[in-house]
């Protein structure tokens, strides 16, 4: 058993962290690889944490498939949306989406620009691809603990 153990945990690593002094581009870490968690710590000391089961891949088709987000210091849960986003948006709620530039949980619901310590949420609006777990008023407040849909890292 715990042989089992200790192969569970190297079989997880580190694989990006931000650092100011080196602005390369991250996905040139991330993309391709199954399994990532994103840990976030907002000003205000909330802790944001985002799990996606499919990997950041350009023209990848990641419809239906597993993905979560957290707040820590709340304790609230947000899991993907199951229908689509709303009547005039068809596309079924993601988990992730890709872009050559941005670090995008959901459709928007939380969105990181490679090299910057600025933090974006779509998330309580009608494109959303998240939705609070119990709650069926939300507000960015669920998420971020503050109204400002911006802030910093």
């Amino acid at each position: 058993m715990e042989a089992q153990i200790n192969k569970k945990i190297r079989s997880t690593c580190l694989i990006y962290k931000r650092d100011d002094e080196n602005p390369t581009n991250f996905h040139k870490y991330i993309d391709e690889k199954p399994h990532i968690f994103l840990l976030v710590k907002m000003y205000n000391d909330q802790i944001i944490a985002c799990y996606s089961e499919p990997p950041f891949k350009s023209k990848s088709n990641v419809d239906y498939k597993e993905g979560f987000m957290f707040g820590l210091k709340n304790r609230r849960i947000f899991s993907r949306k199951v229908a689509p986003t709303n009547a005039n948006n068809r596309t079924p709620p993601r988990p992730i989406t890709y872009d050559d530039y941005f670090l995008i949980w959901g459709n928007s619901d939380l969105r990181i620009r490679s090299g910057k310590d600025e933090l974006y949420s779509n998330y309580a609006t009608s494109n959303a691809s998240f939705e609070e777990v119990g709650n069926k008023t939300p507000t960015i407040r669920d998420l971020f603990l503050m109204d400002d849909r911006e802030t910093v890292l």
